[in-house]
């Protein structure tokens, strides 16, 4: 009786072992994916700063009544090749160099801003 209690014992340690290891992996998963979550939204708010900086002088927004939800490089596509490209986009267009996209805070108004090679900005916006 002695021996089938300690086997016992042991599939439930080894079990909760297990159970304890599985959600520890799935709260690092977690973890990982947030951070690159707000990393991009960093890194997209960080690239689109000064156009951020443009509208808002522009249009006399509040600082934060606009966010960037998205933040696109242009490649020229008579200079690179496109099939190879991974973080920026082919464009016709070889004076486009950046889109920015803002949106608003309760999500009905989106603004578009393209700059140029110059660092001239343009925009979408009609009130």
């Amino acid at each position: 009786m002695g021996k089938s209690l300690d086997t016992v014992k042991n599939i439930f340690g080894r079990v909760g072992t297990f159970v304890w290891k599985l959600i520890l992996l799935t709260i690092i998963i977690v973890l990982v994916l947030l951070l690159i979550h707000f990393g991009k939204l960093a890194y997209i708010e960080t690239n689109s700063s000064a156009a951020k900086a443009y509208i808002d002088e522009k249009y006399e927004f509040d600082e934060d009544e606009y966010q960037a939800t998205e933040y696109i490089a242009y490649v020229y596509s008579d200079l690179a090749d496109c099939s190879n490209l991974w973080f920026k986009e082919c464009t016709d267009d070889e004076n486009l160099a950046f889109k920015y996209v803002f949106e608003s805070k309760d999500k009905n108004k989106t603004i578009i801003v393209l700059e140029d090679k110059s660092g001239s900005y343009t925009d979408d916006y009609t009130e």
